[in-house]
């Protein structure tokens, strides 16, 4: 049997050549109804042409979240971490919602790191 508690550390730091990582525990069992609903609004969606269509349903799942949290980084790596968990074998496609809510959680959690969008736009312009 699983532990229902489970960390993840999160760095806090602003300063990109110094980390201050901070340690959160979670509960499956609490996040599990969120999971849930994720899950099956990402499901039965073969209609989608593309992967990314399956983020705003992913954000409209997360829109019910208390703003009172401060930063909801945490909570996303939390919610990869139990997805990523529950996902089951075998088709590995974006058509599963497991893949397509994980990779929809990735893309949130990476647009929210400071200075993503900045090193985005930078690449965009200037090539990698």
């Amino acid at each position: 049997m699983k532990n229902d508690l489970f960390d993840i550390k999160i760095n806090n730091s602003s300063n990109p050549w110094f980390d201050d990582y901070t340690t959160i525990t979670f509960s499956r069992q609490k996040l599990q109804p969120l999971v849930d609903k994720i899950i099956k609004d990402c499901s039965d969606r073969d209609c989608y042409e593309s992967a990314h269509q399956y983020d705003s349903l992913v954000r409209l799942a997360l829109r019910n979240v208390s703003e009172e949290i401060g930063s909801n980084r945490p909570l996303l790596r939390a919610l990869m971490f139990v997805i990523a968990e529950q996902m089951p074998k075998g088709l590995l496609s974006w058509h599963n919602p497991y893949v397509a809510a994980h990779r929809s959680l990735t893309s949130i959690y990476a647009w929210s790191s400071p200075g993503f969008a900045e090193a985005r736009r930078y690449n965009e312009i200037y090539g990698g």
